[in-house]
């Protein structure tokens, strides 16, 4: 299974996805049609990584769960009117509204020690380190998502092809298809997994 892999064959997959021309967006398609599937698809994506930010500073998961819903909350509010812009991080721009919702449940309650805990560690915090985390999150999260958007044959083939990097005609021997076909089922499920994570891994 994809959460078994390491990150660097993750990461690759994920890399080897993040090529020009990038088809349409789960971002520009929210913002462009407030489209419910894509919608659903970006919080599903999104939902590990705003848990792995929060588990940093709150141990309680009703705590986190409310937590990354204020969070989902503002990025609906935030997003009709989003616009891409390359020279801005996304992901660290969600990673700052998250600590904020932190601060605003510690303030709720008056935890002012656990409101200075939380200023420590993302003093402490190395820039390199948390890509690298981050990375392996969104890496997991997509790969999740995409074998559910497949049939389990062709998740099959791009799991043993891409992830497993087995060759292309040991794949289709064992499959039962054309080289071609595998080539095919790496290019459009590359393309997919491309369209999930456009403007999230910046």
């Amino acid at each position: 299974m994809a959460e078994t892999q390491p990150l660097s064959t993750l990461d690759r997959a994920a890399r080897s996805a993040l090529l020009p021309h990038t088809p349409v967006t789960l971002l520009q398609r929210i913002r462009d049609s407030r489209d419910d599937a894509a919608w659903d698809d970006l919080v599903r994506l999104l939902a590990p990584l705003v848990d792995h930010w929060t588990r940093r500073s709150l141990a309680d998961r009703h705590d986190r769960a409310d937590v990354a819903q204020d969070v989902f909350l503002e990025l609906a509010k935030r997003l009709p009117a989003w616009d891409y812009d390359s020279s801005r991080s996304f992901r660290a721009w969600l990673r700052t509204v998250t600590r904020s919702k932190c601060v605003d449940l510690f303030r709720k309650r008056g935890e002012r020690a656990a409101e200075y805990e939380l200023s420590q560690v993302v003093a402490a915090e190395s820039p390199d380190e948390l890509e690298i985390q981050e990375r392996a999150v969104l890496a997991r999260a997509a790969l999740r998502l995409l074998k559910e958007q497949v049939r389990a044959d062709v998740w099959t083939i791009f799991r043993r092809h891409v992830l497993d990097e087995e060759p292309a005609v040991a794949v289709a021997t064992a499959s039962g298809v054309e080289v071609n076909y595998v080539y095919l089922v790496r290019s459009r499920l590359l393309a997919k997994l491309r369209a999930l994570l456009a403007n999230l891994r910046d």
